[in-house]
């Protein structure tokens, strides 16, 4: 009972996004930290749309990661609002609402701005989502048995190297791989763990 109070005491449930009057389109969001996940297609509402958030932990960090496409210019540099932004959420039995400065953006003819590569930040974290999406393709491609004959004896090849350097650990982890892939119950925890593995030995591949 007591852990059960503490987490309805700290929980925030039922977290909307909603954006208006938005310069563009919404393609695709996520929540990318501490976990990342697909969130549901936008729903209409007036003047915009609203994003299920789900729920989240009070006290810890969460990041979402909402990617809109906005249309072309076609004069000289501009900077206009991108859209408007709330949050909206329950928490102890009430419904909150948080709104946000208008993020702003600029297009520029200007070649040095063009250069500019995104803010630090957001660029990670829009990594680690690809990153999730393509563990979830491969992982899908895994099940259905879309895994060529060479791919499987590749993971053979890169057991034998990691059992030559005495790397038990990746070892097993290849096995399991191997073995899940035959019997196409692959997961993308399976994939994350390898790719890891991988970064840490330099022994495997991509």
């Amino acid at each position: 009972m007591e852990e059960l109070n503490r987490i309805q005491f700290t929980a925030i449930s039922d977290i909307r996004f909603v954006l208006t009057d938005i310069h563009g389109r919404i393609r695709k969001s996520a929540a990318v930290h501490p976990n990342v996940r697909e969130l549901g297609d936008p729903k209409p509402v007036k003047n915009g749309f609203e994003i299920d958030g789900g729920t989240l932990q009070k006290g810890e960090e969460h990041v979402f990661l909402i990617e809109i496409i906005t249309p072309g210019m076609a004069g000289d540099s501009e900077r206009k609002a991108l859209c408007q932004v709330k949050m909206k959420y329950r928490y102890q039995g009430g419904e909150h609402e948080a709104a946000s400065d208008p993020p702003i953006i600029e297009y520029t003819v200007d070649p040095d701005l063009l250069e500019k590569s995104g803010h630090p930040e957001v660029e990670k974290y829009k990594i680690m989502y690809i990153r999730h999406i393509q563990a979830q393709n491969l992982a899908a491609d895994m099940r259905a048995g879309n895994i060529s004959k060479k791919t499987r004896q590749l993971l053979q090849s890169y057991d034998k190297n990691t059992r030559r350097l005495g790397l038990s650990k990746q070892t097993k982890q290849l096995e399991v791989l191997d073995d899940k892939m035959e019997k196409g119950t692959v997961s993308e925890d399976d994939i994350v763990a390898l790719t890891i593995s991988s970064k840490k030995t330099k022994v495997l591949k991509k």
